[in-house]
Order: C-alpha cells, then structure tokens, then sequence
C-alpha cells in the first residue's frame, strides 16, 4: 500500500513538472508557480455573470468596486470615477470620418448587468505569456534605438519645456487591418501613446492604446483593442501590463471590456476601410482615460504613476512589428505594402490631435518628426495638416528580413 502511495505521488510530481516545463518553453520553479496561482486568485473574482465568447475566452461580470485594479497597492483607498471630467471630442471628430474611405461597425457586446464591468477570466498561461512579453513588446516603442527584432515606423511630438507645458492626451482616427503574422512570436500593431519620462535615464511612465495582431497574446492570428501601461524608475520596471493582466486599470463601461474580443469586421486592400477613433486623455483629476469611439471604457488612476499624473512630454502614433521567435522574419505593417499615397492602400492615422494644457483636443503641436529604423521594410509618409483629414500620416510595410 505505502509503495503504491509513493508511486502515486512520484506519477503526480512528474506531470507536474512536465507541465511546468510546457508553460512558455522554460521551467518554472515550484515557487513562481505558487506565485502565479496566487496571482489568479487575485485577477479572478466572484462573479455575478460569465459570458463565453469565441476563441474560448470568458468574461466575468465582477462587481465594479471588487474589481482587480483595486487591489493595486497605491488604489486600496481609491473611490471609481464612472466619467471623465471633461468632454474629450467637442468637435466630432467620429463625425468626420471620411466618406470615401471608412466606416465603423457596432462593437461586440458582453452585456454585464448594471454594478458590474467585464473581466477576462485569466488563466495560468495567460500570466506566464504576458510576463515574457511585458519584456519585449512596446517597450522601446518612443526608443531612437529599438529593441533588437522591434521594428517602428511612428510620428512623434516632444515638449523640450520642463514643467510649462505638457501634453494630457492624443487621439487618432486609424483604419483597423488584419496584418498576416504567420511566424511563431510575430506581432504587428498600431498605436497611439503617451509618455512622461526618459527611457535613456531609466525613468519613464507611458500608456499605449491601439489595435494589435499578436497571437502569443491573444491565442490567435486576429484583430484585437489592446492597451499596455508602465512604469520604470531607476532602469528596473515597477509596474505595468497588458490590458487586465495585473491591477491598475479601472474597468467602469459594463457592456465592452479593455481586452476586447476581436474586432468583427476589418479593412480591406483597396476597398471598404473601416476606421475607429482611438483616444488617451487626461481629465481634472489626473486619470488617464481610454476612449474606443465614444465608448469610455475606463482609466489609470494618477496614483499609480509617479511622473505622468502631471502631464506628458512625449506623444506618438505608428506601426510596431516584432519579429518572429527564431529571430529572422519580421511580420507586415498595415497592409503589408509601402504607402503609395493611395489610403485604401495604407494604414492611416488621421485627425490626429493632442490634448493641450486645457485639456482640448488641438492639432499636433511641439517637435515633431518621422522615425522609421528600417527603411527596406517599412515606410511612413508624412503628410501633416490637411483640409480634409486633418493631421494624417500612411504607413505599412512588407517586412521580412529587417535586421
């Protein structure tokens, strides 16, 4: 009897380090798994509803003041703010969409009752994925030297000032494509961002909002909102994730979650594109507020950043690809060709404002300049203020080899 127990438990030990050796193509010591397991306990809540959509995933409809973000440890005391204190698009810019070029479609709803928002249940793979990819996805993204295998071909404004001036959001109006990402670790996105801080120094506060393709993240090859935030304080990082994947971001719209499921419809190659308005903006409290359309989705409290609740000094909008896990490929940008000026051919940003010190969204202003690293691969062309698009700038690129 005592023999058959010990072979029970030498059976249970072995598929246990099996499996801890299959989560992400490394071992994990028995303690980061205890880690991890208590991470879940934190991330997944009682639940009032669950809701399954595609690809597997389940949202939980989790009472808004139970909420993960709350157990940040700087928002123990913090009470939920359901609006922004300001009005962020008091001159319709979905309104301006441009007719021969882009459309919108409704977003898929979780439809959580009233008193609660839509949480992604998280699952142990979830956590070990995104802590590999907090290290190596967007993490130099405003970087004149990108991180080896990160591609960029972005806009950029910068305030040279200190404390006189600062940014307190940006918003664009992007056409949303499905990049082909093929290869094993590939990602292709296009964002917006703010950033207060110098990446050289070590110090650094950033929020990014935009469209991403990224398989590793997601678990598959399809269109998704993502949303990304950080802090680094003397080169070492002191918070931050994707999406939900940790405390900090305040969930308050009940019906669409931050970690969106797929968008229903994309854009196609010299036909219908269908466009959405990204925002990040800063209200009278200091939070910082994602906007998808018109839909308040929800926001970082100030309290978790010790440089940005003042203001941004550096805004952003662009193509990121990363490459593929060998080290080689390297994924398309938007529609995986060089921009043409044709925009039924290109990833767009257009009406591209920032957020200035009233907190009114005004066109780009401060040092503004064009950074693509790899030229073979990837190319923006810059077009600044036009009558009809506003501030608006083409992107895209086949990739492959880049370096």
């Amino acid at each position: 009897m005592a023999l058959k127990v010990c072979l029970t438990l030498l059976v249970v030990l072995f598929m246990k380090l099996q499996h801890l050796r299959a989560e992400g193509n490394r071992s994990l010591t028995w303690f980061e798994d205890l880690e991890l397991e208590e991470q879940l306990k934190i991330l997944n809540k009682q639940f009032v509803k669950s809701v399954q959509v595609e690809a597997g995933h389940v949202f939980d409809c989790i009472e808004i003041n139970k909420q993960p973000a709350l157990d940040h440890p700087l928002l123990k005391d913090h009470k939920i703010q359901m609006k922004p204190t300001i009005l962020p698009d008091p001159n319709g810019v979905l309104d301006k969409a441009s007719s021969d070029t882009g459309s919108r479609t409704t977003l898929k709803s979780i439809n959580c009752p009233k008193g609660t928002v839509p949480i992604r249940r998280t699952r142990k793979e979830d956590l070990i994925r995104a802590k590999a990819l907090v290290e190596e996805r967007f993490t130099d993204i405003s970087a004149d030297i990108p991180r080896p295998g990160q591609h960029l071909a972005i806009v950029r404004s910068k305030l040279d000032n200190g404390e006189f001036e600062q940014f307190h959001g940006t918003e664009a109006l992007m056409n949303v494509i499905r990049p082909g990402v093929t290869e094993d670790g590939q990602s292709s996105s296009s964002l917006i961002w703010v950033e207060r801080g110098t990446i050289a120094v070590g110090d650094v506060d950033q929020v990014i909002a935009g469209w991403t393709v990224d398989p590793v993240l997601y678990g598959d090859d399809k269109t998704h909102f993502v949303t990304f935030w950080k802090t680094i304080a003397g080169g070492r990082k002191t918070g931050g994730c994707f999406n939900l994947l940790c405390p900090g971001f305040v969930q308050v719209d009940h019906d669409y979650p931050v970690d969106q499921v797929p968008f229903s419809d994309v854009s196609v190659y010299d036909g219908p594109q269908i466009e959405r308005k990204f925002s990040i903006y800063q209200d009278h409290n200091n939070n910082w507020w994602v906007e998808l359309d018109s839909i308040k989705i929800g926001y970082w409290p100030n309290e978790i950043f010790p440089r940005l609740y003042v203001g941004a000094d550096h805004v952003g909008w662009g193509g990121l690809t990363r490459v593929s896990k060998d080290g080689i490929l390297s994924p398309p940008m938007g529609f995986g060709n060089l921009p043409d000026g044709f925009y039924r051919r290109s990833g767009y940003f257009q009406h591209i404002k920032v957020f200035n010190a009233l907190h009114e969204p005004v066109q780009p202003y401060g040092k503004i300049d064009t950074f693509v690293d790899t030229r073979s691969c990837y190319q923006i062309k810059n077009e600044g203020f036009t009558r009809d698009r506003g501030y608006v700038f083409t992107y895209g690129g086949p990739g492959g080899q880049c370096g």
